[in-house]
């Protein structure tokens, strides 16, 4: 009755710190709706969707109400992102910063205010920005010397983007049939007005072009690129698209569709338009010391409801090429049947191995036939005495499987906040923000699984193990991506993070993060506190007339028992290359679409399929670690505690080297920064899967070997 208790207790600590962590992340979301999830203008309400729902609380307009476009960043699939106006744009004579979140930093996002800004409804067939049209000098269109030319052109060749936003939605771009420069500025209203189903690039539109002579086609780069010439498109066609309501007797616009057509024209200081056939471009090059900007602004009423103005966004990709969704779903689908099948069929091997084994071991030693099941015995029955030896590094081993097992309530939390709609797709930074913050509000579980752990291992510095665990994640994040953020605040990218924010992440940190890590630990002491030996496994012992189950503590021969020479399966590395491949099979398809979206600049949305695999993931890096610990088992091998943990992990090798393949197909930048930073993340997230799979790995394999020796016999 006792030990029941005693076990009802644990449950009951456990459940409650989970409960304490849980409601933490929810009163911080909730006292940081407006702060992380909340625009200023959006209602709670919009949140239950990952399209905006318009609501009395929507972004509404009225007639001629001034409409201001703000840039978000450069971007490049090549380089690394950069300020809007580190370029020499015209700009605002006062250029300000509206970042809504740290997790726009770590995008690169900045968002910032522009010169284009005008009334709503009011059409602009073509306005010129020039420093001396503007009385007030409240435009700044700076000049500049052969470096920053050069540097322009260098952006060109790197296939730069120029993003821009509208009422938090992004203004998209449609290639259609037209080049990069754009041809003639898009004035045609009938063409306009074709309803669009999806964007091309919702990313931005091309800074310029770079045309090479004909006759140097199959010359090479080095010397096409002496003869190259760089275009700059100086013109946007802005069409934005808008709904009409009436309340209340009152008519308001909502913005449904930003569009932009880009277009290189050289403006004549004597004849200037924007309504021309086929126009000279403008070019750019060494001498170049200013350019002239102009834009043209067409407004277009849409029956396209405003809770569907993001449709066109996320379908980007998939709808231009059905067979490419296709293979999308039936890739996720095909991988995850083939997981669910492989457990199955482990499973039932399990059960009839096992079944067998337990009942042959039940068998009285008066037997006729005893003899021969003890030479038939498989050899895990035998390793009673050494299986629960105290491994190497007890304290490591605690740490990681504790940061692990919080990363699996963190993730989790936060994939059903976005299943339920709390990652909208207004602002990625948003997202990224909500994960930090979930993980920061769960250190709770990784201070009660630690110091659990390490009791049960016959620790004694309890004090040491709760830093660990406090200092171990956020460490070597902070060694790796403090190293990344150095170099790009020295090339001055986008992707710093300023100084303010970081002391603002590290601040919660150690007001919140560590705190709770010392919660969770004195609740597991508590929760143990009562068990002298911290851990406890029910026996079955017989005698000639009776079999009794009694609970005592799991005993340890002095001395270590010898292991026989394994098979090669189950040798160091190749056990842990093949029990690494199932669980990287389970997520490696939406790894691909995921990372895509990350750095090709979409928006990713099917957070049901990422909530799925993730489900899919713990499920299989627990049944895979336990087949190959009980294998193990079975030929003598008693070295389980490590092996639990690396069996299932060795999954984020495989991630790393499929992150490998992908940078060398897709993205195989020449730049160095770009490499580094791409590889700096991806070691990131392959340390943090590292700690998710092998925690699962080690707490399932662990609970497994204390019921089955907990189920043999002990003469």
């Amino acid at each position: 009755m006792a030990t029941r208790q005693h076990h009802f207790h644990n449950k009951i600590s456990l459940l409650s710190s989970l409960l304490v962590a849980t409601t933490l992340t929810f009163i911080l979301l909730t006292s940081s709706i407006f702060d992380v999830f909340h625009s200023p203008h959006q209602p709670i309400s919009t949140l239950v969707h990952a399209e905006s729902i318009p609501s009395y609380y929507s972004k509404r307009y009225v007639f001629g109400q001034d409409i201001a476009i703000k840039s978000r960043k450069l971007s490049s699939y090549h380089n690394v992102p950069y300020e809007f106006h580190s370029l020499p744009f015209c700009r605002p004579k006062e250029v300000k910063y509206s970042v809504e979140s740290f997790g726009d930093y770590m995008l690169g996002d900045r968002f910032e205010n522009t010169i284009y800004h005008f009334p709503l409804l009011q059409n602009v067939p073509c306005a010129r920005i020039f420093p001396s049209m503007n009385e007030q000098n409240t435009i700044i269109c700076p000049t500049f010397d052969k470096s920053v030319a050069l540097d322009f052109m260098s952006k060109i060749k790197d296939d730069y983007h120029i993003q821009f936003t509208v009422d938090n939605l992004p203004i998209a771009y449609l290639y259609d049939n037209r080049t990069r420069c754009g041809d003639a500025p898009l004035n045609d209203l009938q063409q306009l007005s074709k309803e669009t189903t999806k964007y091309t690039r919702p990313d931005g539109f091309p800074l310029g072009c770079v045309y090479y002579p004909e006759s140097l086609r199959n010359a090479p780069q080095a010397i096409k690129d002496k003869k190259a010439q760089y275009f700059v498109n100086n013109h946007f066609s802005f069409l934005f698209k808008y709904n009409k309501k009436v309340v209340r007797g009152s008519d308001l616009y909502f913005i449904v569709g930003a569009e932009v057509y880009p277009s290189s024209i050289r403006h004549e200081s004597s004849q200037f338009t924007c309504d021309v056939t086929n126009p000279e471009k403008f070019r750019i090059d060494q001498a170049t010391t200013s350019i002239p900007f102009s834009y043209s602004v067409t407004w277009l009423e849409t029956d396209l409801e405003y809770p569907n103005r993001w449709n066109a966004y996320l379908k980007t990709d998939y709808d231009q090429d059905t067979e490419d969704y296709d293979i999308h779903h039936y890739s996720l689908i095909n991988s995850s049947m083939t997981v669910l099948f492989l457990t199955g069929i482990i499973a039932m091997i399990m059960y009839k191995i096992l079944k067998k084994d337990l009942d042959s071991s039940k068998i009285n030693d008066d037997d006729i036939e005893s003899s021969l099941l003890q030479e038939q015995e498989t050899g895990w029955k035998l390793l009673s005495g050494d299986v629960f030896r105290i491994p190497k590094y007890p304290a490591l081993l605690s740490v990681m499987v504790g940061s692990g097992l919080q990363l699996v309530v963190m993730f989790t939390v936060s994939l059903i906040l976005t299943v339920f709609g709390f990652a909208s797709p207004e602002s990625r930074g948003r997202v990224v923000a909500a994960f930090i913050l979930c993980y920061l509000f769960t250190s709770a579980v990784a201070g009660f699984w630690t110091l659990k752990i390490y009791k049960m291992l016959s620790g004694t510095n309890y004090m040491m193990v709760s830093v660990g665990v406090a200092l171990f994640v956020p460490t070597v994040v902070t060694i790796i991506y403090g190293t990344l953020n150095t170099i790009m605040w020295m090339i001055q990218s986008s992707m710093a993070q300023p100084f303010f924010s970081i002391f603002t992440i590290y601040t919660v940190w150690f007001v919140v993060s560590i705190p709770l890590v010392f919660l969770g630990a004195m609740m597991a002491q508590r929760s143990l506190s009562n068990n002298k030996d911290h851990w406890t496994v029910t026996t079955t012992t017989a005698t000639a007339t009776t079999t009794t189950a009694t609970i005592t503590t799991p005993k340890v021969y002095p001395t270590p028992r010898n292991i026989p020479p394994l098979p090669l399966p189950l040798r160091f590395p190749y056990n842990y290359l093949i029990a690494g491949i199932l669980p990287f099979t389970a997520f490696f398809v939406e790894f691909y679409f995921l990372i895509s979206s990350i750095w090709l600049q979409q928006h990713y949305f099917l957070f049901e399929f990422l909530f799925t695999v993730f489900l899919i993931l713990l499920v299989t890096s627990a049944e895979t670690t336990i087949v190959f610990i009980y294998f193990q088992l079975c030929h003598e091998d008693y070295r389980w505690w490590w092996n639990s943990f690396f069996y299932s992990s060795t999954s984020a090798c495989y991630l790393f080297i499929a992150g490998l393949f992908y940078y060398s197909s897709q993205l195989s930048s020449p730049h160095f920064y770009m490499t580094i930073l791409y590889f700096g993340y991806l070691l990131i997230l392959c340390f943090l899967i590292m700690l998710l799979t092998g925690s699962v790995g080690f707490l399932a394999t662990f609970y497994f070997v204390r019921k089955i020796y907990s189920m043999t016999k002990v003469d």
